[in-house]
């Protein structure tokens, strides 16, 4: 009884990528092209948070080195380094949703300004 399950769903399931594919094969070229452009685009930006969130995260670490470096009296441990990576990538996480955020407000409210042009700088 399970063995037939199993069948099933995989015949299902092989199916089922037939159809997406035919259906994909009837889709304008045109079409297809925006959206891997747009995944290329999406992919890219993850990419590049995910190297800035290391960069800060070994960064963080470093600190920890240069203030022992300096004579603080700061252990240099996995334990502290990690902590410290840990700390900064937290932090520069709050900030980037921070920013987003208050791109999102100025987006938003930038239907009530007045009188200001986007190159014042106020």
């Amino acid at each position: 009884m399970a063995l037939e399950s199993v069948t099933g769903f995989i015949s299902y399931a092989g199916g089922a990528a037939t159809d997406i594919a035919s259906q994909l094969l009837g889709v304008n070229p045109m079409f297809l092209l925006a959206v891997l452009v747009v995944v290329v685009i999406v992919v890219f930006y993850i990419l590049k948070t995910i190297m800035k969130i290391a960069i800060v995260g070994l960064f963080s670490a470093l600190l920890v080195i240069a203030a022992n470096i300096l004579g603080l009296p700061v252990p240099v441990s996995l334990q502290t380094l990690m902590a410290a990576a840990t700390f900064g990538i937290i932090f520069y996480t709050i900030l980037k949703y921070l920013e987003i955020g208050f791109k999102i407000i100025r987006a938003g409210l930038s239907p009530f300004r007045r009188g200001r042009s986007k190159g014042s700088g106020r």
